[in-house]
């Protein structure tokens, strides 16, 4: 009986620290104070000059996303949603390039949410985008690295969900399309053909024996288990006479020199089964029958089974045809169109004056025409000629990719021009770029980089920086100083979060820190707890502050904030109920326990550098359930990774 008023006089203190903690989330211009009523300083730990090209963080190093040069003309218009890219130096890459090389996620302001680059060990990644498997959204990208090229599908714990092998050596990977079809059940890959051209083939273009052409085609594969479903070569359906990359040399030298005769760079699967395929040096689009493979009809190139009704609706070079909709008569595509090449203009005949995006209309019955529905122009009036990417969002926008210093648009569906954006860094290119929704929950601790600083007047503060890679559902941050083997914590500061990485200065000194991620509505976030941080000291060990400091540590344990993140009711039934849980509150738990003495030994070293480098390598070794691989695994550095 005497325990019921002791609980009462517990919870309220929770009640009311709780009230606090969703006041502050909800009025962000509110002042972030401390538990002694002083406002808390902030400190960005990064310059923010505009000349600056990319990211730094205090907490993650080994991060150097680029940044972003932005115009926005109607943020009203704007979808909602997140930006993905895979920045790129050089597509053939052979070694580790910058720290900004692999995919990425930005938010609508180009604020970064999450690096992939240091997972994928700083090397090139395609296709980088989000996919529905098993009903949940994921992402999906292509890794042309390791043993073989593979179509990596990542969960949004930002942990590997499966690997599909692309088959084929490595230098046979085709890096332009991996398509995850059938609700994640299959996936869709381009592929190379080995082998000459028939004689037949060979005499359509005047050469006598076999010639050496880049013969392409796709398969289907099972995502379980990288099984072959369907295969297809255009060496078995084309001819070598109906390529329109010409290069100015001899038919011999052609012949002999691996003529790239299609150049392959997406496909898709239309609701009827057949496939839909871009072949950027036919100039043509192909739709490809499932039952045999044979070829239902071509757009555009040499033999053109449609009319183009409007001129406008032609394109040449085009990239990322893809499906939008089909009835018994009609079908609906999306294209990049490149418009033109990027060889000699002596081989190149621009069917426009600008890169687009097209939206077209086939009317695929007797009499077969082509309708131009809308287009999309290049923001800066100029030529993309090679790469892009047309994405057709929920609302109706349209999402535009132009490659070249990453540059991205996006407009409403009439075409007015709503946005651009591209990286400072010039060289930072995207093979595509899209745009997504994202709910990002990853199961790695936050990131928390904890620093003393020796002020004027003798006097000690304590900075603490804290950022947690992928996390798209934080709000606001708990700070906590700690014992060494987190068996107590005392509540320092609640901090509204400021982007990647947000960071706040308090009075005092703290040895160990603790961080704690908080939604909107200012209650903990699963795997939102961070190890225990030593700081790094101050120069005047001597100082009042660092006395004090001393003097608590050794002090009994009386106090603790909740041990394992707690559903904080959002009423005050619901809290008081609470409180016959928390009897033990009387005896000394208080937050920020629990996970802090799973993983105390951690300290002022930057474990950033238990990347899931290591861990990928597991991946590259061939298709397999990944998770149960990585189970087995006893070092520590996989356990995020689980």
């Amino acid at each position: 009986m005497l325990c019921l008023p002791l609980v009462f006089l517990s919870v309220w203190p929770l009640h009311l620290e709780y009230a606090y903690a969703h006041e502050a989330v909800s009025r962000r211009s509110t002042p972030r104070l401390g538990p002694d009523g002083r406002e808390i300083s902030k400190h960005t730990g990064r310059d923010d000059d505009d000349e600056q090209k990319f990211f730094e963080f205090v907490t993650r190093p080994d991060i150097g996303a680029p940044r972003w040069n932005i115009q926005v003309y109607d943020e009203e218009a704007l979808a909602p949603g997140y930006w993905l890219v895979a920045p790129y130096a050089k597509l053939d890459q052979r070694e580790e390039g910058s720290k900004w090389n692999g995919p990425h996620i930005y938010d609508s302001t180009g604020e970064l949410v999450w690096s992939g680059a240091p997972f994928f060990d700083h090397f090139n990644t395609f296709d980088f985008r989000t996919v529905t498997v098993g009903g949940k959204e994921m992402l999906s990208l292509i890794f042309p690295h390791k043993q073989h090229g593979e179509g990596v599908v990542l969960d949004n714990n930002y942990s590997i969900y499966t690997a599909v092998d692309l088959l084929g050596e490595l230098k046979a990977t085709n890096m332009h399309d991996f398509t995850v079809v059938d609700d994640g059940e299959r996936a869709l890959t381009l592929s190379h053909v080995p082998g000459k051209s028939t004689i037949g083939q060979s005499k359509a273009v005047g050469f006598d024996g076999n010639c050496s052409a880049g013969w392409e085609g796709f398969n289907e594969l099972r995502v379980e288990d990288s099984e072959l479903l369907f295969e297809w070569s255009a060496r078995d359906w084309l001819g070598l006479d109906e390529t329109m990359f010409i290069p100015d040399t001899t038919i011999d030298e052609r012949c002999t020199h691996s003529w790239d005769i299609l150049h392959l760079n997406s496909v898709d699967k239309a609701p009827d089964g057949d496939y839909v395929i871009s072949s950027r040096h036919m100039n043509a689009i192909y739709k490809i029958s499932h039952v045999d493979g044979h070829i239902v009809w071509r757009l555009g190139g040499k033999k053109s089974d449609f009319e183009f009704v409007d001129p406008a609706a032609k394109f040449s070079r085009q990239h990322h045809v893809r499906v939008r909709s089909q009835n018994e008569t009609h079908m609906i595509l999306s294209v990049f169109d490149n418009a033109m090449g990027d060889h000699s203009p002596a081989v190149e005949h621009p069917t426009n004056d600008i890169s687009r995006g097209l939206i077209l209309a086939l009317k695929t019955t007797p009499p077969m025409t082509v309708e131009l529905l809308a287009h999309y122009d290049h923001p800066q009036g100029g030529i993309t000629n090679s790469r892009g990417s047309t994405q057709i969002l929920p609302s109706g926008n349209i999402f535009m990719g132009w490659t070249y210093s990453s540059r991205q648009s996006e407009h409403t569906p009439d075409g007015r021009l709503l946005m651009e954006a591209n990286f400072k860094e010039g060289s930072a290119h995207s093979y595509r770029n899209y745009k997504f929704p994202w709910v990002g929950r990853p199961s790695a601790p936050p990131d928390v980089h904890s620093a003393a600083v020796d002020n004027d007047d003798g006097s000690v503060s304590t900075t603490v920086h804290v950022s947690w890679n992928g996390a798209t559902e934080v709000a606001s941050w708990n700070l906590c100083k700690s014992f060494g083997d987190g068996t107590t914590a005392k509540k320092v500061g609640l901090a509204s979060r400021q982007g990647f990485e947000t960071a706040f200065t308090f009075d005092g000194y703290a040895s160990y820190v603790v961080a704690e991620a908080l939604d909107k509505y200012g209650e903990p976030l699963a795997f939102g707890k961070s190890r225990v941080v030593k700081t790094v000291e101050p120069k005047n060990m001597e100082s009042p502050d660092v006395v004090a400091e001393m003097e608590w540590l050794e002090e009994p344990v009386t106090s603790s904030l909740p041990a394992e993140s707690p559903e904080i009711a959002r009423n005050s039934v619901v809290i008081f109920a609470f409180g016959f849980g928390v009897c033990a509150a009387l005896m000394g738990v208080l937050g920020c326990v629990m996970r802090g003495i799973r993983r105390s030994n951690s300290s002022a070293a930057a474990w950033w550098k238990k990347q899931a480098g290591p861990a990928y390598e597991l991946v590259s070794q061939g298709p397999r359930k990944v998770y149960d691989q990585l189970a087995q695994r006893e070092d520590d550095d996989y356990e995020d990774y689980i």
